[in-house]
């Protein structure tokens, strides 16, 4: 492929990405974090945008959360955009007050 195929095949996985739902949920959830510096701005902005597209639920402004495994998902749109120095992932069986994300996702 040409450098321009390349960039129009990551466009398009980048714009079909989505987290894929289990049957049934394993109890973890997963939660995804980050400290993006103002002078960063439009990077913040279009992860939070994109985070919320693929199905994460925002509890904070910088934190999200699903009760699917997503790190592949993750990692690949936060590459795209150059900040793995500013993005957490975390997988955690406790999460409190966790009554308003279960009744969003279903479980």
């Amino acid at each position: 492929l040409t450098k321009q195929g390349v960039d129009r095949a990551l466009f398009q996985i980048y714009h079909d990405r989505k987290i894929q739902h289990q049957k049934k949920w394993d109890g973890l959830w997963h939660v995804v974090f980050f400290d993006i510096p103002e002078r960063h701005r439009i990077v913040r902005d279009s992860l939070r945008k994109k985070f919320r597209d693929i199905g994460l639920y925002q509890i904070q402004k910088s934190v999200f959360v699903s009760p699917y495994s997503c790190y592949k998902e993750i990692m690949f749109i936060v590459y795209l955009h150059s900040a793995s120095s500013y993005v957490r992932y975390l997988t955690t069986k406790n999460l409190l007050q966790d009554e308003d994300l279960r009744k969003h996702f279903s479980i």
